[in-house]
């Protein structure tokens, strides 16, 4: 909540010195878009509600109210167990009004954040660093949820007081440092664990309907029902959307339901939907992708195959359809997010279009990608993805040559992938993030193999920690190991929008592995997918002259020289992670680029 909205109470006039308070501050959630829908309504219902809590509330917990400016209080008490018994009673209180009305309003919730410090007052405001402490705590907790400082929650009493679960250190806007909090609930209180606010997914959902048979003979007509688990099993391996369940979509088999009720039922963003017919050995496959927001069709196309590959092992056709839907889903959240401004995006497509616009390597698209995942990290300060992948960010940036600052941006990378840990330790996208500032910018090798192992540990079959795994056995000259772990990486991810990174890191592991005919062939695929990304064209020009190919090879260092101006063989030699560990290896890959033509 903007400090300019937050409400005051104070008990005296002037005060010269900082006197022991503890600081509730009251924020409405998402009150922009509640006025937007329904501002009478809203209007109303705060009005009841600021009245009440002034009539009612205050004074039964000696609190004090100074200002309401329309979406917010703060309120002044002389102990952290005042402030916590009323910060209940206001959740209580707004929950009564809002039920009293009838189910068409609106749905208002409350955040809270309570600080115990010294502040100084006069008869209209409050004025502190603990004041902006409150604030922010308010501005970290979930709807619903109220949270407290460790001042706070020292005056507690766990089980007698208060339930009191430990959030870990946050970092929070304008501190450097963390900050110790803490969620708290009543004792045998109204609201619990299960009822409270999750943490939103930051992956668009999709719903993969059954597929309807046209004029199909009955004994043909589970074709359908295999052509959409096909899609929802490829699917399901990419870590950028999530996949409503087989078992959620035979529930709805043979019903007639809206996009709208997918939406509130199943959670769903996008639905795909299609049809099939069969003629006399082949089947005409018709699919769609829509979204459930607008009704929107984002995607559709037709497919002919010869129906007896349906039921073979060849997974083309299923592949073919899941990749309409993934393309469809990234391209659909990407244009979305450069029409509309970043407040007003669901937190699912600035995800997506973030990491598909750092991805792409251009520098336009580059900036904006941050723009996105810093605003994410405001909004879900407590979400460790865009961290993860905001550590990935500065690490590209330094990799591509774009840093200002290679300090600052390995530090920053650094930082955010600490935040991403801190928040969510066993969480496999943050230990790959981590791993990967390890090796590319810290060089402590030993740390980034442990969080790379760590993560596979918790999610074997995770595709982005086996091919980061083989690329730090590329790295150290151990090509059998970095070929099988980025193979089975491109097996694991045959769908993944970042599928040319993915063939870019096999075709290093290629080359450790003494394989440069398929290093090139990775090579030469990841580049018809993205022509931007420097270090694919260095493998490129490394097997081809490893392969006796030095035409060639010069015609790629000419590519290289071009997107980066001033590359030589002694900044490769310097950026490479392993060069004190391997150096043989690493001078026979400098020799290499040497021989097509790199400046020395």
């Amino acid at each position: 909540m903007r400090l300019a909205v937050i409400m005051l109470i104070t008990f005296g006039t002037l005060m010269v010195d900082p006197e022991e308070r503890v600081v509730l501050v009251l924020d409405l959630v998402d009150s922009v878009s509640l006025m937007a829908t329904s501002e009478a309504r809203v209007v109303e219902l705060w009005q009841a509600y600021v009245v009440a809590a002034s009539s009612e509330v205050l004074p039964a917990t000696r609190g004090r109210m100074v200002k309401s400016l329309g979406d917010g209080l703060l309120v002044e008490f002389a102990s952290s167990l005042d402030a916590v018994r009323s910060a209940w009673m206001l959740r209580e209180l707004l929950n009564r009004l809002c039920h009293s009305k009838p189910i068409e309003n609106p749905r208002l919730e409350l955040r809270m954040g309570i600080h115990r410090a010294a502040v100084y007052s006069d008869a209209n405001d409050l004025y502190g660093a603990g004041v902006n402490l409150a604030a922010r705590l308010a501005s970290v907790a979930q709807p619903g949820d109220i949270v407290v400082s460790n001042d706070v929650r020292d005056d507690l009493l766990e089980g007698l007081d208060a339930e009191i679960e430990d959030l870990g250190d946050v970092f929070v806007k304008g501190l450097q440092d963390p900050v110790r909090t803490y969620r708290i609930t009543p004792v045998c209180g109204h609201v619990s664990r299960r009822e409270r606010p999750v943490i939103e997914p930051l992956q668009p959902t999709v719903a993969v309907l059954y597929f309807d048979p046209i004029q199909i003979p009955e004994t043909h007509q589970v074709l359908g029902e295999l052509l959409a688990e096909n899609v929802i099993g490829l699917l399901s391996r990419c870590r950028d959307i999530r996949v409503i369940s087989r078992l959620s979509v035979r529930r709805i088999k043979g019903r007639s339901v809206e996009l709208a009720d997918l939406r509130r039922d199943l959670g769903a963003h996008y639905v795909v939907s299609g049809t099939y017919r069969l003629t006399s050995d082949r089947v005409r496959i018709g699919i769609e992708l829509a979204r459930t927001r607008d009704g929107v069709v984002v995607a559709s196309e037709t497919f002919v195959s010869p129906w007896a590959a349906l039921l073979s092992d060849n997974p083309d056709i299923g592949q073919q359809l899941a990749t309409l839907v993934l393309s469809g889903v990234v391209r659909s959240e990407t244009e979305r997010s450069l029409a509309r401004p970043l407040p007003s995006l669901e937190s699912c497509t600035l995800l997506v279009a973030a990491i598909s616009n750092m991805h792409r390597l251009s520098r336009q698209p580059f900036a904006r990608s941050f723009e996105m995942l810093s605003h994410l990290c405001e909004r879900h300060p407590r979400h460790p993805e865009p961290y993860a992948w905001l550590a990935k960010w500065y690490a590209l940036r330094v990799s591509q040559g774009w840093s200002a600052s290679n300090t600052d941006d390995v530090s920053n990378a650094y930082r955010c992938a600490s935040i991403a840990l801190q928040l969510a330790p066993d969480l496999p996208i943050a230990l790959t993030m981590a791993g990967l500032v390890y090796t590319y910018l810290k060089r402590d090798l030993s740390e980034a193999a442990e969080a790379y192992d760590l993560a596979l540990t918790y999610s074997p079959n995770d595709s982005m920690a086996r091919l980061l795994r083989g690329t730090l056995h590329a790295f150290l000259a151990e090509g059998s190991q970095a070929l099988s772990l980025t193979t089975s990486a491109l097996q694991l991810s045959p769908l993944d929008p970042l599928l040319y990174y993915y063939q870019s890191l096999s075709a290093s592991a290629a080359i450790a592995a003494g394989e440069y005919s398929k290093a090139v062939e990775y090579a030469q695929s990841s580049i018809r997918l993205n022509r931007e990304h420097a270090s694919t064209f260095r493998s490129l020009a490394i097997a081809l002259s490893l392969d006796g190919r030095l035409d060639e090879a010069r015609d790629v260092v000419q590519r290289i020289i071009r997107l980066e101006p001033g590359f030589t063989v002694s900044k490769f030699r310097e950026r490479y992670p392993a060069a004190t560990a391997v150096p043989n290896y690493v001078e026979k890959l400098a020799q290499s680029l040497f021989q097509a033509g790199l400046p020395a």
